[in-house]
C-alpha cells in the first residue's frame, strides 16, 4: 500500500473535494505534521505486514466523525489516527520472463527453465516436459482463486504462438509453437497473470 496525504484525507470515502475543507483548516500546519507522522508509521507497518492492508479511516471532518458515531475527542479529527484492515478480494497482476539459463533471450530447451525476472516471487519453478510444452508452478498462497494468464512466446528469430491451459491456483500448462504451421517449438516466454490474492 502506498499511502499519500490525499489518500489519508479521503480514506473514509469522503469525496476528494474534502481536500478543500482540509486546506481551509486554521490548524492546517498541525494537521499536515500529524498526518505525515501517521503516514510514515503506517508505511513502515505495511512494509512489514504479511498481507495487504487498506486504510478504512484517516482524517475526519467533525461532520463525518459525528455521522459515524466517533468520539467528540477522536484523534481522527487531528490527523493523529488511522484505522486499517486486511485487504480482501483484491486482484494482483504479476509478470515474468521465462527463458533458458544463459540470458533472458535464450530459449528454454531443457528442464528446469530459468525464471529470469519476475515481479515478486510468484513463480516457484518452470519445467519443460517436451519441445514447446512447459509447466509453470506458482508459489504457495499467491492466488486465492484461479488466475487469468496470457503469454507471448519468442524464439531467436520470430514470435511464436502460445497457449495456456489447465490453470489452477498452483500451476498452469503452457504450449508454444510456430503459429503458421502449428509445430511445437521451444522459446522464451513473457507471462502475465491476473487473479485474486
Amino acid at each position: 500500500m502506498i499511502l499519500t496525504l490525499e489518500r489519508y484525507i479521503t480514506s473514509d470515502g469522503q469525496h476528494p473535494a474534502i481536500v478543500s475543507e482540509w486546506n481551509k483548516s486554521p490548524y492546517l500546519s498541525d494537521l499536515v505534521k500529524n498526518a505525515n507522522k501517521i503516514i510514515g508509521l503506517s508505511s513502515q507497518l505495511c512494509s512489514q505486514a504479511l498481507f495487504d492492508i487498506v486504510v478504512t479511516s484517516g482524517w475526519r471532518t467533525e461532520a463525518l466523525n459525528k455521522a459515524i458515531g466517533g468520539s467528540p475527542k477522536s484523534s481522527h479529527l487531528w490527523a493523529q489516527a488511522i484505522d486499517i484492515a486486511e485487504a480482501k478480494d483484491l486482484e494482483r497482476v504479476e509478470r515474468a520472463r521465462i527463458s533458458g539459463a544463459a540470458t533472458d533471450q535464450t530459449v528454454c530447451s531443457s528442464s528446469p527453465c530459468t525464471v529470469f525476472r519476475q515481479s515478486g516471487t510468484w513463480i516457484s519453478s518452470v519445467t519443460r516436459a517436451s519441445t514447446g510444452t512447459y509447466t509453470v508452478n506458482f508459489a504457495s498462497g499467491i492466488w486465492s482463486g484461479i488466475p487469468t494468464c496470457t503469454s507471448q512466446a519468442i524464439d531467436n528469430s520470430h514470435i511464436l504462438g502460445s497457449q495456456t491451459y489447465n490453470i489452477t491456483t498452483s500451476s498452469m500448462g503452457l504450449n508454444t509453437g510456430i503459429a503458421s504451421s502449428g509445430a511445437a517449438a521451444d522459446s522464451w516466454i513473457d507471462l502475465i497473470c491476473m487473479g485474486p490474492r
